[in-house]
């Protein structure tokens, strides 16, 4: 089989040969600028045969720091850290602790009216789920695909995606079936106020903020994946990220802090107050 590519290190080269030359120089130059901006421009990695290395962090529920091992420390957990453990800020914490099998079912039936889908699927996924939890959310659950399925008599959660119940191709990076449901997703939780972009805000606990699939990559190139972008989730429990936000933001001019400090000082708040309190305490009254 050959090739149409010039091999620049043959022996028999033109090397004396000026638009031989200049047409390798070409090539080169624009072989070199592919493989500088490989991750900016879409397919390039597949043209030099590779593919394009994935970000470290996009839209599943991945743990990091201290929370990696979270899943180990819940098997010689007491049942106050478990529940300490449940009512966590992070929804990947919670999400460990409700789909851990030493989760009692009191706690499960809490986790499986929390407002992210993805717990919910990973609560009424439990062994020890009780069957009055499921009976409730077969009636009351608010995404469709999930309210049917717990009305079967072996319902399959585990492994669809959260917005519309089909298969997930790709749990370790997705915990939606596609790209598209990804988008609709993200655009859905930043009109809830479950994400936010965060304008106006300087310092937010870097553990909250996520990278969300935002747009189709231009080009249309197969295996170029979406475009990504940063939102913030709460770091307060029982608050969206848009209360958080409210929160934050009306302290520190309530209280002439900087957004740092305003963090920090929520943070403290939070270890004896509720969501709901910290807000009232929080928010600056335009009435």
């Amino acid at each position: 089989m050959t090739s149409d590519i010039t091999d620049l290190f043959a022996n028999d080269a033109l090397v004396d040969d000026p638009e031989a030359a200049e047409a390798r120089l070409g090539y080169l130059l624009r072989a070199s600028f592919l493989w500088e901006n490989r991750n900016s421009i879409p397919g390039a990695w597949m043209m030099f045969g590779g593919k394009r290395p994935e970000p470290e962090r996009n839209d599943p529920f991945k743990p990091v720091g201290e929370w990696g091992s979270l899943e180990g420390t819940l098997w010689t957990a007491a049942p106050p850290e478990v529940a300490w453990w449940a009512g966590h800020a992070h929804p990947s914490v919670r999400r460990i602790v409700a789909s851990h099998e030493t989760c009692p079912p009191e706690i499960i039936d809490r986790l499986a009216e929390d407002p992210w889908v993805e717990i919910r699927q990973a609560a009424m996924s439990n062994m020890a789920v009780d069957a009055k939890t499921i009976r409730r959310a077969a009636t009351h659950e608010s995404v469709e695909w999930l309210r049917e399925a717990l009305g079967e008599s072996d319902p399959t959660i585990v492994g669809r995606c959260a917005l519309c119940g089909r298969a997930v191709k790709r749990p370790d990076r997705f915990l939606t079936c596609t790209i598209n449901c990804s988008i609709t997703q993200a655009r859905e939780r930043i009109v809830e106020g479950t994400y936010t972009r965060g304008n106006g805000i300087m310092r937010w606990p870097s553990e909250y903020v996520w990278s969300v699939a935002d747009r189709e990559a231009p080009g249309g190139v197969p295996g170029s994946g979406p475009k990504f972008r940063g939102v913030l989730i709460s770091f307060i429990p029982e608050l969206n990220a848009v209360e958080t936000t409210t929160a934050l933001q009306g302290l520190a001019e309530r209280e002439g802090l900087d957004q740092q400090e305003a963090v920090a000082a929520i943070d403290r708040m939070a270890q004896t107050m509720t969501g709901q309190a910290i807000l009232d305490a929080c928010r600056i009254d335009t009435t």
